[in-house]
Formats: structure tokens, C-alpha cells, sequence
């Protein structure tokens, strides 16, 4: 299990200064997260020299206990929802089984243009005619790749038929 930071005992103040920064709603409503936020949206925030996540903050004042080594996880699936009624605790499998059953697994979704193959992929650097030229070649993966500007290891894939699996 990936280790949590404990959540130390709030100041009366400090309980404060974070409620002013959630967007409080109706009990059933979520209640966004208004101060800063990492890119995978989870809100932070400081507290006693450290960085916490916003939600297990607020399970742990809403709940009047801290979450311990388990996770905190959402039932609204809202990474900035800070409501103690839509947070409940969980192991790593149970948040992972949990994401799994609302589809929310990146696992076996493809990347934006990953199930488009070759030239009409939008991020494609060659052409089908390219890939035969680079497979046909001699020489080392090094000098193939400076040749058609892209890297060694996008030649050697090449090569072994796992990247342009289609072209013959």
C-alpha cells in the first residue's frame, strides 16, 4: 500500500481558513475545492509545514477522525469535491476495483489517436512508404533515425513490427 502522510490535529483557525476555501453547496451537492489544485485536480493545500490533499483534509474534519494509512476515496468521482458525505475510506485494491466498476480505469481506454494506425494517426512523424524504406534499410538504428528525424527507439519499433503493425 503506498504510504499517506498522517493528518495532523487542526487549529481551530486552521479548520477555518480551509472551510473559507471550499464552495460549501446543499448537503447532497458537492463542494468544489477553490484553492490550488494539482493537474489531476485533487485540491492542496499547507498546513503545518506540508502538503495535503484537500478531500483527505476534509474527511478528517468532517469525520472528526483521520484517515489513517487508507485511502480516501470519492463516491461522486469529483477529485475537487471536498463534501465529507461523498468521501469514504478505502484500500489501494478497493479504490482501484472502485475506479474500474465506474469505467474510470485508463488501463484499456487508448490514448487520444492511439486506435487511428499510421498516417491517420494525428501525432504520425512518417508515412507507410517511410516505414518499408526504414524496415529495408541498413545500418545502424542510430543513422536510420537522424535520417528520417526521429528517435533510435522509434526505429527499432519499427524494425520488430510493433509500431506500423499493418504495413507489410
Amino acid at each position: 500500500m503506498t504510504k499517506t502522510k498522517p493528518i495532523p490535529t487542526l487549529t481551530a483557525e486552521e479548520a477555518a481558513r480551509f472551510w473559507s476555501k471550499v464552495d460549501r453547496r446543499g448537503p447532497d451537492d458537492c463542494w468544489e475545492w477553490q484553492g490550488a489544485q494539482r493537474p489531476s485536480g485533487y485540491g492542496s493545500l499547507w498546513v503545518q509545514k506540508h502538503y495535503f490533499s484537500a478531500h483527505r483534509v476534509a474527511y478528517t474534519l468532517g469525520h472528526c477522525h483521520a484517515p489513517g494509512g487508507l485511502y480516501v476515496c470519492h463516491t461522486c468521482d469529483n477529485p475537487s469535491c471536498c463534501n465529507p458525505q461523498h468521501l469514504f475510506l478505502g484500500t489501494h485494491a478497493e479504490n482501484s476495483r472502485d475506479m474500474v466498476r465506474k469505467g474510470r480505469s485508463t488501463k484499456d481506454r487508448p490514448r487520444p489517436g492511439a486506435s487511428r494506425p499510421g498516417v491517420l494517426n494525428p501525432q504520425a512523424k512518417l508515412t507507410e512508404d517511410q516505414v518499408r524504406t526504414i524496415r529495408a534499410a541498413t545500418g545502424t538504428h542510430e543513422t536510420i533515425a537522424a535520417q528520417f528525424g526521429v528517435s533510435r527507439r522509434c526505429i527499432g519499433f519499427i524494425r520488430c513490427h510493433e509500431h506500423w503493425k499493418h504495413v507489410a
